[in-house]
């Protein structure tokens, strides 16, 4: 009966207590931290062959892949988005109002992109009619014109940007209302 005290008495300071190790002010012998599958040391690599989940990259893969350090923010290289307004731009018939269209470039992306303008409504007419954003610009503003007949209501258009030397279009769209005069 003695055994089984002490040892339920060891058991429950071992419980009680829990492992420190690692944790700030627990004992740490060496900068490794082994287990019977996988050694993983402070430079968050990792010597276990096959597939794993990395949870401070969150990547699985066979290698690690150090990109993921690089900043969540921007675009990515060679690539670009366009920025529109968020807010709807009210114009009334046979008023212009400007819409701005900005660029987002990523790292070496230097390109002029044309912009296409689709679903425009009966009697708008937007200028420039081939919109550029040359290699330099961040934005470029469009003259949004609706006729003395032009339809009420909400629309949509709808934007896409074409890189001059080839890549991927990068699509967006804005909002306008049209209202009665």
């Amino acid at each position: 009966m003695k055994k089984v005290l002490a040892s339920v008495m060891g058991l429950t300071l071992v419980v009680s207590s829990g492992c420190n190790q690692g944790e700030p002010g627990g004992a740490v012998t060496d900068n490794t931290v082994n287990d019977a599958s996988r050694t993983t040391t402070p430079d968050m690599t990792d010597s276990t062959p096959g597939n794993h989940t990395d949870a401070v990259r969150n990547t699985t893969s066979d290698t690690v892949d150090h990109s993921a350090s690089k900043p969540l923010i921007g675009e990515k290289e060679g690539t670009f988005t366009l920025d529109m307004p968020n807010l709807s731009t009210d114009i009334t018939q046979g008023e212009t109002q400007n819409v701005t269209i900005g660029i987002n470039r990523g790292d070496n992306f230097d390109q002029n992109v044309t912009l296409q303008l689709t679903n425009i409504p009966k009697g708008v007419t937007i200028t420039p009619e081939q919109p550029v954003l040359k290699a330099g610009d961040e934005e470029i503003v469009l003259a949004v014109a609706a006729a003395a007949d032009a339809a009420l209501g909400d629309f949509t258009i709808a934007v896409s940007g074409q890189p001059s030397a080839g890549g991927a279009n990068a699509t967006n769209e804005f909002a306008i209302t049209i209202e009665e005069k």
